[in-house]
């Protein structure tokens, strides 16, 4: 009897422990449901702001058609990315055949940390509402037909790592704000129409690896300060109208490896100091008016790298690599007196060979004459002159006494 008595209270409380067990899962269950569907909830509750709309429906009145845009703004439309509380972070529009202008309300994407309009036919000028896009780290617009300046207010992007505006038809100057920008890594600015100079405080741009301003029309000097840009690898200023010298400080970018500011108008010399930038690729300067000695480290390091001189005025003689490669790659070169050299394109050979031809030519002129006034020649119909009259005697008679 003992036994059965606790047979019955082990049972009763197994049953307990089991409804027990049972409740816990149901609740925790139950708690699962409800905080994913609160979570749910609030994730819907972070929608687009009343900017976004704005800026979304300008876009979608814009280029709607050609983006397949419909129905309200929202996160699921094509190249429109939004981060967890529901605000746009990313605009990736490239390569969809738009027209028209970039909307002025673009600057109400507060949250927008990347930004991609680039090849498409886009027109008009870039908005100067650009420059509210705080967390904007990445700025694509090339190959567009988009016109007018540069807006000041790009300088208020300091969170700007890569800004991109080449190949488009934009004038004036390069603002002097963008050299605000310390972040910035990469800056193409090239084949447009640009004017001016080059900013002096280019230098402020710590970051900057690769600038690119090639193909604009860019006047005055590299400036000096560009040899506080450390981490700069890649130099492009070719095709603009730079006049002055090669700043010595260039020889500091230790980073450096392209260099490419030939056709310009630059003077002065191949600054020595440039020898130390051991990691260089290439180096082309032809097609400006450099003078001075073609420096020895040119040759030292003719089979590290690719260099290009030629069509300057460097002085005579060349450097033995800039002859034994036999491809022109410094010539010509002056004597003292601003006069072109045989150590460079061979014009004393040219020249030689020319007036020995003409000597020739001269003394064949002179020997033809000769003949003719001396032997007889054949008239206009083919025949040669009658002979001379012989009298009776066999003497030469005169034809006036006959």
């Amino acid at each position: 009897r003992v036994s059965s008595v606790r047979r019955k209270k082990e049972r009763r409380r197994r049953n307990t422990a089991q409804s027990y067990s049972q409740m816990y899962r149901r609740t925790f269950f139950t708690l699962t449901i409800v905080l994913a569907l609160a979570a749910l909830c609030a994730r819907r509750a972070h929608t687009l702001d009343a900017g976004e709309i704005e800026s979304l429906t300008d876009m979608q009145t814009e280029w709607g058609q050609q983006l397949g845009w419909t129905g309200s703004p929202n996160c699921s439309w094509s190249g429109v990315n939004c981060n967890d509380e529901g605000h746009v972070t990313q605009l990736f529009l490239a390569q969809k055949q738009l027209s028209g202008s970039i909307p002025e309300s673009v600057g109400n994407f507060q949250s927008l940390t990347q930004m991609d309009f680039s090849s498409n036919q886009l027109t008009g000028s870039i908005p100067a509402s650009i420059g509210n896009l705080q967390s904007l780290s990445i700025l694509n617009l090339p190959l567009n037909q988009l016109n007018g300046s540069i807006p000041v207010s790009i300088g208020s992007l300091q969170s700007l790592v890569v800004l991109r505006f080449n190949q488009n038809q934009l004038t004036g100057p390069i603002p002097d704000s963008i050299t605000n920008l310390k972040s910035l890594r990469y800056l193409w600015l090239f084949e447009n129409q640009l004017t001016g100079s080059i900013p002096n405080s280019i230098g402020n741009l710590d970051s900057l690896e690769n600038l690119h301003l090639a193909g604009n029309q860019l006047s005055g000097s590299i400036p000096g300060s560009i040899g506080n840009l450390q981490s700069l690898s890649v130099l492009y200023l070719h095709y603009n109208k730079l006049t002055g010298s090669i700043p010595d400080s260039m020889g500091s970018l230790k980073s450096l490896s392209d260099v490419y500011l030939y056709n310009n108008q630059l003077t002065g010399s191949v600054p020595d100091s440039m020898g130390n930038l051991q990691p260089l690729d290439s180096l082309l300067l032809q097609n400006n008016n450099l003078t001075g000695v073609v420096p020895s480290w040119v040759c030292t390091n003719q089979y590290k790298f690719g260099f290009s001189l030629q069509n300057n005025q460097f002085a005579c003689p060349l450097p033995d690599c800039c002859s034994s490669t036999g491809n022109g790659l410094c010539t010509p070169c002056f004597d003292v007196g601003g006069t072109p050299s045989g150590d460079g394109f061979p014009y004393a050979i040219v020249f030689g060979s020319l007036a020995l031809v003409f000597g020739v030519v001269i003394l064949i002129v002179i020997g033809l004459l000769v003949w003719k006034q001396f032997y007889r020649t054949p008239d206009q119909q083919g025949r040669f002159s009658d002979p001379p009259t012989v009298g009776k005697n066999g003497n030469e008679k005169d034809p006036l006494l006959a």
